[in-house]
């Protein structure tokens, strides 16, 4: 996977599109930062997290922290 892009409502929860603010965003937008220049291999989503694997095995993940750090 090339570039990561993430969309959605995030009016009542900070951080769950991966681009560190609480900004909506209606028109995909790409996630940067630690995932630069990283190849991400698998995706999962739920309705307020993500999380990532990439090719060197490292995992990511953001979302609404409500139940971890």
């Amino acid at each position: 996977m090339r570039d990561l892009y993430t969309w959605g409502d995030v009016t009542h929860n900070v951080g769950l599109l991966g681009h560190g603010n609480d900004v909506s965003q209606w028109i995909p937008k790409r996630v940067s930062g630690p995932l630069e220049g990283l190849q991400v291999l698998y995706v999962a989503c739920g309705t307020y997290h993500s999380a990532l694997a990439t090719a060197n095995g490292k995992p990511f993940t953001f979302g609404d922290g409500s139940f971890g750090t």
